[in-house]
């Protein structure tokens, strides 16, 4: 009863939702079937928030009714990483929540802190960023080179 509630109340937001600034342009620069979303949300709620935030769906797509463990466990994105079909350790992994970092550090994920709403010693990931804005991506055959503009320290 507890879960659906949670979830009613998750889905109520979904009219507030806005994209993380640069989340539309990083994505137009991301070849298609190389990037995925894993969540701690349903699937309902994850398709309904991309969608408001004017965001593709992603062909991969791990949410809280594919893993028996939520973050902080990595389940969620070692799911997302044999999805891709790449290693977790290959995944660069953008995340804006502390249990969300320890899930993608549990896994082997580099992963940068998104300061949506945390401070960068909250996040306790290695790199971050105030947006998405300071993201440059290009790919080079099977790689995607990744740059960090901008980027906070770890701790402030």
């Amino acid at each position: 009863a507890e879960a659906a509630r949670l979830i009613a109340r998750e889905q109520s937001l979904v009219g507030l939702v806005l994209p993380i600034p640069g989340a539309r342009e990083l994505l137009s620069h991301l070849p298609a079937g190389r990037w995925g979303v894993a969540t701690s949300g349903t699937d309902a709620i994850a398709r309904s928030r991309l969608a408001q935030a004017g965001l593709p769906i992603p062909g991969v797509l791990i949410t809280a009714e594919m893993v028996r463990h939520g973050k902080p466990d990595p389940e969620v994105y070692t799911r997302a990483a044999a999805a891709l079909g790449v290693e977790p350790g290959a995944c660069l992994v953008f995340e804006d929540a502390p249990s969300g970092v320890g899930a993608a550090t549990a896994a082997g994920a580099i992963v940068v802190g998104v300061l949506t709403w945390a401070s960068p010693g909250l996040l306790e990931a290695p790199y971050s960023v105030k947006d998405l804005r300071h993201v440059r991506v290009t790919a080079a055959g099977e790689r995607l080179r990744v740059e960090l503009h901008e980027r906070l320290p770890a701790e402030t």
